[in-house]
């Protein structure tokens, strides 16, 4: 059987690369979690600013095992490493805060304290950033608040190779109405803020049966919740987001034969998910059963074909049963170690729709990323897809599993509802770096219909469109400066067909006074839809802060 592997090595590395997977998503699993689990695009706080699509589980792509180490991307030094800091910015906003119905100026003092935890060890990596900060207006004492940051990741192998345990972390604040852009940090009222958190553990066994295949077992607990002050349209009636949470339950079984026949392979799975939360998502159930065949067509092309059936329910008005056969045709092509190609259509969710996740090494330089996703999902679900899905930089970043790319994991241009949704997302970005500069380019296009709505709620199908590019360069050893600019708009059909508009623009300076010491200067200005459909919000900042790390 050696022999056969020799002749088609890029079928080989498919048939184990699931080896090395991350998380199955408790919203939904099937043979290959890239092509069933939600994506979305965007930033996230800290990260450079542009899009890609989020990888959630296991891609099955043949570089997966070279891009991370268990979860973590590489970087990280052998042993434990405890990095305190703390931060002091001043915020001089004009027009900026909209509260009780009126734009005012405000300066915003931020004191934001951190940890930074990495460690590494022959069978285990961790990564922990915690930057809560404190937030006090000179003018609006009433808005004082504490906003919220944290990633973080623990892989540990129990038995090297065969038994693995991950646990991730993620909490954020976001704009409850939305309209802003997709990865700003906007200072926003107490009213206007959901705070979002999502914590998963998952062990996870894989064990090859030298001649036979490879047996994958998967189990992942999640627990989402979203919180804040109740959503209401502007003509009143019932919310359409309320405070809610979701523990998801996910097993998973499967088991990839090696290559048979020379260019065949074979994975038939199961796979079952029980939610327990508010809303739709109370007593709701997601089950599959499947089988994919794959064929080598050439050394760096694969074909596949998937058949099953799925026993799919949530709560809500209307319930939502599916009960339906699936399906799906797709290829995946490798031209070279830093590319991926998978691209498929397929029956799921109970329609027919295109899926694509795609990383194309254009130049040495230049990376460029596309995907699109058709699913069935709340936000709740989606977001705890991404954290589980996930990994994260040794800074504490969240990037894509495979593929490396900042990622955003919950978009602040869509208003946080609580409904049941069809989501549509596609985006595209593009990524260039030299020694001393890197530009970036995104465009992410995310369509929500609404589905199912919780008893005594509402809710509304809504859209978002979003472009951004920025540019930075190291001037010196000490010194960097960066540009960005973004655009991006919200159709909601919320209180009628209505739309708005967000636009930024903003450029900053960071200098490394020492070792353990960077002062930094930002202008931003931005015209942001913070307080809901039908207004906007010019604002101008100019913000200066300093960072001390210990």
């Amino acid at each position: 059987m050696a022999g056969l592997v020799c002749v088609y090595p890029v079928l080989a590395r498919q048939a184990f690369a699931q080896d090395a997977a991350g998380a199955v998503s408790p919203e939904a699993s099937l043979p290959s979690n890239a092509d069933t689990q939600p994506q979305s695009a965007g930033l996230t706080q800290g990260a450079p600013p542009f899009s890609n699509a989020v990888r959630l589980g296991d891609v099955n792509q043949a570089f997966a095992t070279s891009s991370t180490a268990n979860g973590v991307q590489p970087g990280l030094q052998p042993g434990l490493l405890i990095t305190p800091s703390i931060g002091l910015q001043e915020d001089f906003t004009t027009a900026g805060l909209q509260y009780g119905g009126k734009s005012r100026n405000d300066l915003i003092t931020s004191i934001t304290p951190g940890l930074l935890v990495t460690g590494q060890t022959r069978h285990s990596d961790l990564v922990l950033n915690y930057q809560p900060s404190f937030n006090l207006y000179a003018e609006q004492s009433n808005q004082n608040n504490i906003s919220q940051n944290l990633n973080a990741a623990i892989n540990i192998g129990i038995i090297p190779n065969d038994l693995k345990l991950s646990l991730r972390g993620y909490v954020t604040d976001q704009a409850t109405a939305g309209g802003v852009n997709p990865a700003g940090v906007p200072q926003l009222s107490n009213q206007n803020t959901t705070t979002t958190q999502s914590y998963s553990i998952e062990p996870s066994y894989k064990h090859l049966f030298t001649a036979v295949g490879t047996l994958n077992l998967d189990y992942l607990c999640s627990y989402t919740s979203q919180t804040g002050n109740a959503a209401f349209l502007q003509n009143g009636g019932a919310p359409y987001f309320q405070s809610g949470n979701d523990i998801a339950q996910s097993e998973t079984a499967s088991f990839t034969t090696v290559p048979l026949f020379t260019r065949f392979d074979d994975t038939p799975r199961i796979s079952t998910t029980e939610d327990t939360g508010t809303g739709v998502l109370s007593q709701a159930h997601q089950y599959f059963i499947d089988d994919t065949l794959r064929y080598g067509l050439t050394r760096h092309a694969i074909l596949s074909l998937r058949g099953g059936y799925e026993d799919i329910q949530y709560s809500g008005l209307p319930p939502v049963k599916i009960r339906d056969a699936t399906w799906s045709i797709g290829v995946n092509v490798q031209p070279d170690a830093r590319s991926d190609i998978d691209l498929r259509f397929r029956h799921l969710y109970g329609f027919n729709a295109p899926f694509l996740q795609a990383t194309y090494a254009l130049t040495a330089r230049t990376i460029l990323a596309a995907s699109y996703s058709d699913i069935l999902s709340t936000q709740q679900q989606g977001i705890g897809n991404n954290v589980a899905g996930s990994s994260l930089t040794p800074l504490g970043v969240p990037v894509s599993g495979a593929g490396g790319s900042p990622v955003l994991l919950s978009n602040q241009l869509l208003s946080v509802q609580s409904s049941l949704q069809r989501q549509s997302v596609f985006s595209l970005s593009s990524t260039t770096t030299w020694i001393r500069d890197s530009v970036s380019l995104s465009v992410q296009d995310n369509r929500q219909k609404l589905v199912a709505i919780s008893p005594g709620e509402t809710g509304f199908s809504q859209s978002g469109l979003s472009v951004a590019v920025s540019y930075s360069h190291q001037l010196s050893e000490a010194a960097t400066a960066s540009l960005y600019a973004n655009y991006g708009r919200l159709n909601s059909t919320g209180s009628g067909a209505q739309s708005a508009d967000t636009y930024g623009f903003s450029a900053s300076f960071g200098y490394r006074l020492s070792p353990s010491l960077t002062a930094n200067a930002e202008y931003i200005f931005s015209n942001q839809n913070a307080s809901g459909f039908g207004g906007t919000n010019p604002q101008n900042s100019l913000i200066i802060g300093l960072q001390k790390t210990f």
